[in-house]
Parts: C-alpha cells; sequence; structure tokens
C-alpha cells in the first residue's frame, strides 16, 4: 500500500506558529540588549537632525522590549552650534522614553512616558523676530502636521535661558515638572501649534532671575484646555514676601495673549539686591499689586509682549528707613551744592528698578558714597498705569519727615525710552520748587539742567534747614504738579 503523508491538523498548525513567533520573540529581545551603541547613536543624530534641523551628538543610546518597548539616552545635545556650549539648543543628561505594545502593533507610535534628566534648553529671538531654535517646525516637511499624544512627562531640575534680543538673558533655574494627558488634535495650518492643546501640569520653579532681579521658589498646577493655559494657584517669593498670582495665556489663535494679578503683601526692604540700594541699609515693609494684559506680536511669537502691556501697577510703603543717606539735608543744601540730579534720587525712590536702571543711578550712588545721616520715608505711594506698552504715572510721590518728592511723565517699554520724565520737590500745594526732566532711551538717558523757581534763591536758609516743603509761592507763580493720595509733610 502507498504511504501516506500525516496532515498537521489545525490546532497543532495553529501551535507550531505560536512557537515560532515566541522563538523569534525571545531571538530579539536577546538580540536587541545588543545591538552596537555606536551605530545607534549615529542613525538617531541623523535623524534628528533631519527632523529639527539642529547639529546632534546622542550619546549611550539603547532599545529595551520588556516591560515595555523603549529607548534610553544618555548626555545628548540638539544644539544650533555644538562648539559652543551656550549656543541655542537642548542639553540634558539623560533621557528615557516608553511606548506601547498595543499602539506598535497597530502601526503607530504612542509615548507613555517621557523622563528627562538635567535638561537645559536655550532660546534666543534675534531683532527681526526669528526664533533659535524654534520647535513648530520640528516635523517632516513633507507630512501635514498630526495630532500629539503623550501620557506622561517628567523632567528633573531643568533650566531654561531666554534671551530676546540683546536684552538681559531670563533664565529658570531648578525646574521640575510633572505632565499629564497631553494632547492636541492635527492643527488646521502650521500657523495654529497650540490649537486644541490639552494637559495638566505641576511644576516648581528653585529660581527666576532677570538682570538683578531674582524670584524664588515658584509653584503652580496648570490646566491646558482649548490651547488656553491657566493657574489659579501660582506662588512665588520676592524681597523675601509670599506673593500669589492669577495668570492665563491663551495660544490657541495667534497672537497670544497674556492675563496676570499678582499681590505681594508684605515686601521686605532690607531684602533689595545690592545693585538696587547702593549699599545703604535700607528696612521696612512694602506691598506691590500689578493687574497686566499683553499680546505677543502675529509674526515673531514669542516676542511683541513690551509693546502690548496694559494694565496697572502700584508700589507703597510706610516709615521705610534709609541709613547713611539724609534726603532732608540734602535737598535744604541743594541750592547752595547742586551736587547730584534730582532725577537719581525720584528714580531710586519712586521708579524702583527700572529707574535705577535707566539713568543709571549714577550721581546718586556716587551721592550716597559720601553721604551720611538716616532718611525715614512716611509714605511711598507709586501708582502707575500702562496702556499699549507705555506706563503713566498717575500717582508718584514720596513724603519724608520735612519734605515732598512727586514725579509724573511716562516710561514707554515698547521702545526703551523715558518719554518726558519729571521729577520734583513740591510745596504744600503740590507747586514745584525744584523740577528736573529726563528723556531718551534707557541705556542713554538726557537728563536736563534742574529748574529752580526765584522764590527758592531768596528764601532765608533756616527756612530751607525745615523743607523745602514750606516755602510759599504765589498763585500766579505755582506750577501745579502734584494733587495726589501723599500728603505733605506737618509745618
Amino acid at each position: 500500500m502507498p504511504r501516506q503523508t500525516a496532515r498537521l491538523r489545525p490546532g497543532r498548525l495553529l501551535g507550531l506558529a505560536i512557537a515560532v513567533l515566541f522563538a523569534l520573540l525571545i531571538a530579539l529581545l536577546l538580540l536587541v540588549p545588543l545591538w552596537p551603541e555606536r551605530p545607534l547613536n549615529n542613525r538617531l543624530s541623523h535623524v534628528l537632525s533631519d527632523y529639527t534641523g539642529l547639529q546632534t551628538d546622542i550619546q549611550g543610546a539603547g532599545l529595551q522590549l520588556l516591560p515595555r518597548p523603549g529607548l534610553r539616552l544618555g548626555e545628548s545635545r540638539l544644539s544650533t552650534d555644538l562648539e559652543q556650549d551656550e549656543a541655542p539648543g537642548l542639553h540634558l543628561q539623560g533621557a528615557k522614553l516608553d511606548l506601547g505594545w498595543r499602539s506598535l502593533l497597530r502601526g503607530q507610535v504612542a509615548i507613555r512616558r517621557l523622563d528627562m534628566d538635567t535638561p537645559v534648553l536655550t532660546l534666543h529671538r534675534d531683532p527681526d523676530g526669528t526664533l533659535h531654535p524654534d520647535p513648530r517646525r520640528w516635523r517632516d516637511p513633507d507630512a501635514e502636521p498630526g495630532s500629539v499624544q503623550l501620557g506622561r512627562v517628567t523632567l528633573n531640575d531643568g533650566t531654561l535661558r531666554w534671551q530676546d534680543a540683546d536684552r538681559p538673558v531670563l533664565t529658570l533655574e531648578g525646574v521640575a515638572l510633572t505632565l499629564q494627558s497631553l494632547r492636541r488634535p492635527s492643527p488646521p495650518d502650521e500657523d495654529h501649534p497650540f490649537y486644541g492643546l490639552h494637559f495638566d501640569a505641576d511644576v516648581q520653579i528653585a529660581r527666576l532671575r532677570y538682570d538683578a532681579l531674582v524670584i524664588a521658589d515658584l509653584a503652580a498646577t496648570i490646566e491646558a484646555d482649548e490651547g488656553t493655559l491657566t493657574s489659579r494657584d501660582l506662588a512665588l517669593t520676592w524681597l523675601e514676601s509670599r506673593g500669589q498670582a492669577d495668570v492665563s495665556l491663551a495660544l490657541a489663535e495667534p497672537p497670544a495673549r497674556l492675563s496676570l494679578k499678582l499681590e505681594f503683601p508684605d515686601l521686605q526692604a532690607e531684602a533689595l539686591p545690592e545693585a538696587w540700594r547702593a549699599g545703604q541699609s535700607i528696612q521696612g515693609t512694602g506691598q506691590a499689586a500689578l493687574t497686566l494684559e499683553a499680546q505677543g506680536a502675529h509674526n515673531a511669537w514669542p516676542g511683541g509682549w513690551p509693546e502690548s502691556l496694559a494694565g496697572e501697577l502700584l508700589l507703597q510703603g510706610e516709615d521705610l528707613h534709609i541709613e547713611g543717606f539724609d534726603l532732608d539735608e540734602e535737598l535744604s543744601r541743594y541750592r547752595r551744592t547742586q551736587r547730584f540730579n534730582l532725577t537719581d534720587v525720584g528714580a531710586v525712590l519712586l521708579a524702583g528698578p527700572a529707574g535705577l536702571a535707566a539713568t543709571k543711578g549714577g550721581e546718586f550712588a556716587r551721592l550716597l558714597e559720601r553721604a551720611d545721616g538716616d532718611t525715614t520715608l512716611k509714605r511711598v505711594h507709586s501708582h502707575w498705569s500702562l496702556e499699549a506698552g507705555v506706563a503713566e504715572a498717575t500717582d508718584v510721590a514720596l513724603a519724608t519727615e520735612r519734605n515732598r518728592v512727586a514725579a509724573r511723565g511716562a516710561v514707554d517699554f515698547g521702545e526703551r525710552m523715558l518719554r518726558d520724565l519729571e521729577v520734583a520737590v513740591v510745596n504744600q500745594d503740590g507747586c514745584a520748587v525744584i523740577r528736573q526732566r529726563v528723556d531718551g532711551p534707557f541705556d542713554d538717558p538726557q537728563v536736563n539742567e534742574p529748574s529752580i523757581i526765584d522764590a527758592l534763591l531768596g528764601a532765608p536758609l533756616d527756612l530751607l534747614d525745615q523743607g523745602l516743603g514750606l516755602l510759599r509761592i504765589a498763585s500766579s507763580d505755582c506750577d501745579a504738579f502734584y494733587d495726589g493720595v501723599v500728603e505733605a509733610p506737618d509745618e
């Protein structure tokens, strides 16, 4: 009889197929860790360079399949110039990327988790609005903008450096972030990269630095919905005062729009940076409140903010004490000496750090170096209204025990200009006794000569020693300069 060939039953065939697949999987699991690191580093560098347009240096790359597929990186850089340590780009000590099996089997890449260790992101915007690097352009140029979905993103001990043209660098240090449920549908076009953006995040920032300004211990819960980021519990510390803020940033439609409300209830004057107090000891408590609206430029996001600032700023305090400088004594001798610019005094005491930077603190700093005595500011009130990037002095004045000094004019943050900013010593009726004006750019302001009324030239010196505010001026000669909430010292 002819010999018959045994036929495999369907069940046995399926079992054999599963066994073969399982064997291939085991072999793959054994081979993946043996993937040479250098070729993988080079391949990832090439892919990322093509995707971002940046120079790349990937180190320590490795693949894993269990318990889920993923990628590990060692110290790596994406930069506009790898030869320069401070060049714009991303530098991190390590990263971990976890994917999902189900999405891979469906031919999709869904990132379940992304962890970054000590990332440093450096961004720079040119005067023409070009951003380096620009993450909005990080995609395949031949592909349509697609949807984005991430399960969880964490970063530890991060740093962000942001420089707008030639202005001082804004630095965020010690950034810790946990971001979850990140998703964004396919945007209608490349000009709407944040269309439909959604996520929940917790963020802590150890320090924010901008020139001499230092803000510490920032913490916030951020919710993003339909491209608008909102935080109702932003907390931060400045001058040893724990401030609270509400902030909203709308990114779905250009231009981006910012809304901010901020309060500091008990600012400590002794915590002022050295650069703002010229080596003097200042004691006392003040308060600050800021409401702000702004929007970015249509064609140069994230630029354009200074030109659109609108809102109000109020700085105030009582019984502030300055050791090593007697303002009343200097003013009483002003007619004889004229040894310092009144605008420098007004800038430091009324306008704060912006004024000090604008006038460079020149004569006032030298005055403090040779002065003695002390000054008690009975009240300081600095109220500014902002519109289209210009801060207008609404009610800005201070009162010592014997004198009252006031300021008026405007500061243009968009053009970085002082516009008709005047500081004056005023009498009981608010008439200017001594006044001085400063105009021009922040970097090179033009300080005019002081203007002194004739009545001051003929006043008895013993009267001036009691305070310039006691000088009586005929109504026909009065230059009405100030009529605000800061009252004149008692006669």
